[in-house]
């Protein structure tokens, strides 16, 4: 997938972690929009579909785990990419991150290159072709 044609949703209830995660993003040819809540993100799921979502974990109200674990409860016609971002770097928090269905983790601060290339790769692989069926 080139990166143009990417859509990413960025979630973080810190405006400076949104606004230096979207430059970021569309620094590295994205389209990056952003939700400052889990509930918004949620919302902005619905609506947009991104192909990926780079979530902070530790947000009022709804956390990122809880957004992660959402989508792929619901009957969601396609896998959304999710990594979560953290200041949290406890095996625990990492383990809890695998079972809500996150794709991927990275702890705060992060490597920008380290991400850019998960980024790229996860979304790579959420293109990659299946079993043999049709595309529209």
């Amino acid at each position: 997938m080139t990166p143009g044609a990417a859509r990413i949703l960025v979630v973080d209830d810190d405006e400076d972690n949104r606004t230096l995660l979207q430059m970021v993003m569309a620094i590295e040819g994205y389209d990056a929009v952003v939700a400052e809540s889990g509930k918004e993100a949620l919302a902005m799921i619905a609506e947009q579909a991104p192909d990926l979502v780079l979530l902070d974990v530790m947000m009022p109200e709804m956390n990122g785990f809880e957004v992660t674990a959402a989508p792929r409860r619901s009957a969601a016609p396609r896998h959304i990419v999710v990594i979560l971002v953290s200041a949290l770097d406890d095996e625990k928090t990492r383990r809890q991150a695998r079972e809500c269905g996150a794709d991927d983790y990275f702890t705060k601060p992060i490597d920008r290159t380290d991400v850019c290339l998960q980024i790229r790769k996860l979304l790579t692989s959420a293109v990659a072709p299946s079993s043999g069926g049709e595309t529209a």
